[in-house]
């Protein structure tokens, strides 16, 4: 018996330990290095792994009274680039761990102290690698032998700067010069890490994050580039006059309106806050009085940017000595024509992001944007620079974060305007104008939509094949009579969309709408043949398609026509709050994260920044009378929505999963970072509501009590405890510590439930942040979450016949009251029985049932059950058929293909890795180019699927670029030409989860991907559904054009049909209170290896060949099992007694070898069966019955 009370959460253990010192004697570093010391043997860490730590950061947050104290690892002086170590101080002097990125062993890892190249030697390296002109660097400035400064020269829009680094590669640690380059003319921000040694990139990130999403989405840059404000024009009109009118006025969409289509334009009187702005928004020294009539300040510089000059050029708009900004705005007008009116909102709402984030914990300590620090912590001289209008770009906006102490950068660019050329003209009932996306560059002239319309009647496409369905018009037309002079109507996924279109092109249609499969449109690439299409080609969002596609073909009349243009052509992002929002809470995140020194630490695939950013967009501009169900976009001003459009993301945020269902497993079909962050942001606006529901709605958005307030003020604690890199479940344990350390853990379980809804649940894994698609979702709850009775069993899960299952079921009373006693009753399985004496308590056998008697339970009691069950050693899975991959002519007995472009490489048999019997396998490369290859059976050689458990079994293993490449298996009656895709058959190591869209070309498609070991494992498959049918199997593996895993691929060995036996039954827990809770074991229990049938068999042996035929006498299937020796052609037949030959086949016989014959279409009686080889025959006598 196993008994634990648990007083705390599971999860609070790892976090959370109490040092004897108290807090008035002892400082919080004295403390967070005490801790460090004496617990770093919990973290799998030396010594002196931690011997040579040096503070990175350190602060004291006012509101809370916790310390932050973030240490670098260091060898020998020389920092180990992001491993940080983060450990929080209470006001009460408790230490808090909440997040490691040492390195273990450092002392065995590091390859050296000296290096081999100079740091200049280092930047012409690199200046070379980025194609840059050769020039010598000239040193400005040294620091000891590990920090140097580089002229920015001819090369360079900002001085480099250059340290001596250790950086982590795979299980080395290697001394590295951690360069910084920002070519010149160039958004790129190069920071990488080239080998002191070899000189060789180690490692390289460019801190410009070009995220196209659709071709417009938000970009973001982490800058380490001082002395940006050195470049302004300075202009005495700056300077204010000696005393000016208190109330600062200005003429702005006040929050929370998030943009011209959200509310309508207000002037706002002195809308600092006197906590985080003392002196007004328009102070730099601290003292009463503007220093500035402009939209400049301790917080932030607002002036427009054009001309793309990173600098003002001296024309911002002046408020004068009243500082009223109040300038003229005309919607209708292009943005040029209102500048003024554009850099005043964009100061306003900077400010207000400022003050806001100031009383959440982002304050001078924690490294805000200030010009001045008034409070003297944190470095200051960092206040934005925000540039209005700016000429770098368009459809996009950014945010640079540097270390405390250098200015964040913020640019905002104007949008283009798409007026919909794309209508619905009957039925009246979806009539109207569509959002839609575009075919991009490389299309046929005709294939964008001109000014000619175009117009007809919508006919779904169909080309009989479901590969993935039907309608992707990715084979064969079929229903082309039907769309000739028509519009056609295609389902994204399996082809390119110029394939599509010209397939339609080819039948006589005049327009195509491709349905989208997520709920927006997106741009579409022409492919191979998109430039032959020359007619107007666009894609509409699910919804829209859903909406409209059910007229098809009885009505539905669409029309294609650019409209003449009223109005601007252009949308000004510095007028939309959201996106403001979103770009600050770049700069917030990147600050909080691993402190405010460390710029680098949101880097890896599965970081959440842009979810925090789009949770900054979402609280910022929420109203009193909103909910959480209502669906909200990002960005639906500048990308041209309605107020309560879709926004920019794949799904609108909302807490109804009907609206929004994104979970954890959805990270690999999402784009990285978009489609992860929004991952994020999902899980955290549902927790926003989830406490506003709780503790209500409170409109003071800066100092309010409301569960608004709450749950902005964990996510902005959660930041700040969190590792660096971190991923969801850090993420998830940093927000549960902050709800410990704030509130006592009073919403624990709310956000427990939250985070599990969405898969990231008490069991959920993380696996890497640096990557995406190694991750597990769980949906479950710690015990102090489930207020019930709950069970759970597990079983052996593999056994020979005749060997002992082990049970264990476990027993936890999660109720918030004791129970007065607990019975558990488990079935004992046919076949086996109890083994007398295994039970680790007394077991009263009752029948087929085992009963347990487990008395009263209190709340956090766990009681555990284990006993053996013995098994009937002539009970086992039938083997019906096997692929065994003998040798290398097993390529002559399948069909090896490939999908598109001729790959590099296709499916072989091998030995370089071995088999799982015997020395070959199926291998397919995971290769660095785009590929989808495969290999299925071949038409003569399909399977018959018979038994009361038919099973597909293959052994594999696989190392693949998670998410990415990755392989699926397929199944379909010999009798048609449909594929199936068997996720939901899987019984045993299914699939990893969702591979990216483009590898395959098929929405929502579950793969094997990752890493699954060096191992073969055992992958199990229901083939319930074929009973009775002949099949074909097919195996595809897919890569995308990026870098594949070296020596990595999918290999496949032993593929086999079963009959599968296997042992399961359910195990009940019941109380005098009325719980009755069930549970059964996973994965099918206890399966049963295969063997060789012995009962009902005949053998018979031919010169190097045994032959073995079963069952015998036969019902249906007669099973021929032939064992050879060496390769040989035989002929098998059936005979009836008379020497009438009723069938026959031809094999070749390699290794061991399954052969079925359906005998069911011939009557009961005695036949023969015949092997006919050239060293001789061997004939068998056959019952049928």
């Amino acid at each position: 018996m196993k008994f634990t009370r648990t007083c705390s959460f599971l999860f609070f253990a790892l976090f959370f330990a109490h040092i004897s010192a108290p807090a008035q004697t002892s400082a919080p570093l004295d403390v967070a290095n005490s801790y460090v010391r004496s617990h770093f043997d919990q973290w799998g860490l030396s010594a002196s792994d931690v011997a040579d730590m040096a503070v990175s950061s350190q602060y004291t947050d006012k509101k809370t009274g916790i310390t932050h104290i973030y240490f670098n690892q260091q060898f020998k002086g020389i920092p180990i680039y992001n491993a940080l170590l983060n450990v929080s101080i209470t006001k009460e002097g408790r230490a808090v761990i909440t997040g490691n990125r040492f390195a273990n062993r450092i002392a065995e890892k590091v390859n050296t102290t000296i290096p081999v190249i100079s740091a200049a030697q280092a930047v012409k390296k690199l200046a070379t690698r980025l194609g840059l002109p050769p020039e010598q660097p000239r040193l400005t400035e040294q620091t000891g032998e590990q920090v140097f400064v580089f002229e920015k020269g001819h090369i360079a829009s900002e001085d480099i700067k250059v340290q001596l680094v250790y950086q982590v590669k795979d299980d080395a640690i290697r001394l590295a010069w951690d360069v910084r380059l920002f070519p010149v003319g160039s958004s790129d921000t190069w920071n990488s890490r080239i080998d002191a040694t070899t000189g060789k990139i180690l490692d390289q990130t460019n801190w410009t994050v070009y995220c196209k999403v659709d071709s417009r989405s938000f970009v973001h840059t982490s800058d380490d580039c001082n002395g940006l404000e050195n470049t302004f024009h300075q202009n005495n009109k700056n300077a204010a006059p000696e005393s000016t009118a208190a109330g600062a006025m200005y003429n702005v969409w006040p929050i929370p309106v998030e943009s011209p289509i959200h509310g309508d334009r207000e002037i706002v009187t002195d809308p600092h806050d006197p906590d985080a702005s003392p002196f007004g928004w328009h102070d730099t020294n601290g003292t009463d009085g503007p220093e500035y009539t402009i939209t400049r300040g301790n917080n932030v510089h607002a002036y427009q940017d054009s001309l793309d000059m990173n600098a003002s050029t001296g024309d911002e708009p002046d408020g004068g000595v009243d500082l009223h900004f109040d300038f003229p705005f005309d919607p209708d007008s292009e943005p040029n024509s209102y500048v003024d009116a554009a850099v005043v909102n964009l100061f306003y709402m900077n400010n207000i992001m400022h003050d806001f984030a100031y009383h959440y914990g982002f304050d001078e300590a924690a490294g805000n944007f200030q010009n001045t620090n008034y409070s003297g912590e944190g470095i200051g001289g960092d206040f934005v620079l925000a540039e209005a209008q700016d000429g770098s770009g368009d459809n996009n906006a950014n945010f640079s974060t540097p270390p405390d102490g250098s200015n964040g950068r913020m640019q905002m660019f104007r949008w283009t305007i798409n007026s919909s050329a794309f209508r619905v003209d009957a039925p009246a009932s979806v009539s109207g104008d569509y959002i839609y996306g575009s075919p991009g560059n490389g299309w046929g002239p005709g294939s964008y939509i001109s000014d000619v319309p175009v117009s007809g009647e919508v006919f779904i496409v169909d080309d009989g094949i479901s590969n993935p369905y039907p309608t992707d018009g990715c084979e064969p037309i079929i229903n082309g009579s039907e769309l000739e002079g028509k519009v056609a109507l295609i389902d994204r996924g399996g082809c390119q969309f110029g394939f599509k279109g010209v397939q339609v092109q080819e039948q006589g249609a005049i327009g195509v709408i491709i349905c989208n499969f997520e709920e927006n449109p997106i741009g579409m690439a022409p492919g191979d043949v998109g430039s032959q299409l020359n007619i107007p080609i666009v894609m509409l969002g699910n919804s829209d398609c859903q909406a409209i596609r059910q007229f098809a073909g009885n009505g539905l009349v669409v029309t294609f026509q650019i409209p003449v243009q009223s109005g601007p052509s252009q949308y000004d992002s510095d007028l939309d709050n959201g996106v403001i929002a979103h770009e600050y809470g770049h700069g917030i995140s990147n600050r909080l994260t691993g402190g405010p020194n460390a710029a680098g630490c949101l880097s890896g695939q599965e970081q959440m920044g842009e979810g925090w950013s789009d949770f900054m967009s979402l609280i910022t501009t929420v109203r009193p009378a909103d909910n959480g169900a209502t669906p909200r976009g990002i960005g639906n001003y500048v990308d041209g929505f309605p107020a309560n459009g879709p926004g920019i993301r794949h799904f609108p945020y909302s807490t109804d999963m009907n609206i929004n269902p994104l979970t954890y497993a959805s990270l690999p079909g999402e784009s990285i970072p978009h489609g992860v962050g929004a991952v994020w942001c999902t899980i955290l606006w549902d927790m926003y509501w989830n406490l506003v529901d709780q503790y209500g709605f409170d409109e003071d958005l800066y100092t309010g009590t409301g569960g608004n307030n709450i749950a902005v003020q964990l996510v902005f604690e959660g930041m700040k405890l969190q590792p660096c890199n971190p991923g969801f479940v850090d993420g998830r344990n940093a927000i549960l510590a902050a709800d410990q350390l704030l509130y006592d853990g009073a919403n624990q379980c709310l956000i427990w439930e939250t985070f599990a809804r969405r898969g990231v649940g008490l069991s959920a894994s993380q696996g890497t942040s640096d990557a995406v698609g190694d991750e597990t979702e769980a949906f479950d709850l710690p015990c102090e979450c489930r207020d019930k009775i709950s069970i759970t069993k597990s079983v052996t899960d593999f056994i020979n016949a005749g060997d002992d299952i082990e049970v264990t079921i476990t027993v936890s009373n999660c109720k918030n009251d004791p129970v007065s006693g607990v019975e558990v009753k488990d079935i004992i399985p046919d076949g086996t029985a109890f083994v007398a004496g295994s039970a680790n308590m007394a077991a009263n056998v009752q029948g087929n049932t085992i009963v347990f008697d487990l008395g009263p339970m209190p709340f956090g009691d766990e009681q555990t059950i284990t006993y053996k069950l013995s098994t009937d050693p002539d009970k086992w899975s039938q083997r019906l058929w096997i692929e065994e991959v003998a040798d290398l002519s097993t390529e002559d007995l399948w069909n090896i293909g490939f999908f598109g472009d001729v790959p590099g490489d296709l499916w072989q048999v091998t030995d370089q890795f071995g088999g799982h019997t015997g020395d070959f396998a199926w291998y397919m490369p995971d290769l660095e180019t785009e590929s989808r290859t495969f290999i299925e059976q071949f038409h003569a050689d399909s399977i018959f699927v018979s038994g009361n458990q038919p099973v597909l079994r293959f052994w594999h293993k696989y190392n693949t670029e998670p998410a990415l490449d990755g392989g699926v298996v397929d199944i379909k009656p010999a009798s048609s030409d449909v594929w199936t895709q068997v996720p939901d058959r899987m019984i045993r190591n299914g699939y990893d989860g969702i591979i990216a869209y483009g590898t395959f070309i098929v929405p929502n498609l579950s793969a094997f991907f990752g890493y699954s070991g060096d191992e073969f494992i055992p992958t199990y498959i229901d083939l319930s559904d074929w009973a009775g049918k002949y099949i074909h199997l097919r195996f595809r593996f897919a890569t995308d054009e990026q870098v594949g895993v070296e020596d990595g691929g999918w290999v496949i060995d032993d593929i086999e049909l079963l009959d599968m036996l296997a042992y399961n039954e359910q195990a009940c827990a019941t109380t005098p209170e009325g719980d009755n809770v069930c549970a059964i074991a996973p994965e099918e229990g206890t399966i049963v290896e295969t063997k060789e049938s012995s009962t009902n068999a005949t053998v018979e042996k031919l010169k190097d060949v045994t032959i073995i035929a079963f069952p015998n006498p036969v019902d249906n299937l007669l099973t021929i099992v032939l064992d050879s020796d060496r390769p040989q052609d035989l002929q098998l037949s059936l005979l009836t007694v008379q020497g009438r030959t009723l069938s026959s086949k031809t094999v070749r016989a390699i290794g061991k070898q399954y052969v079925q014959v359906d005998v069911s279409r011939f009557p009961a009686g005695f036949y023969f069966l015949r092997i006919d080889g050239k060293d001789g025959r061997a004939v068998q006598k056959v019952i049928i019955k």
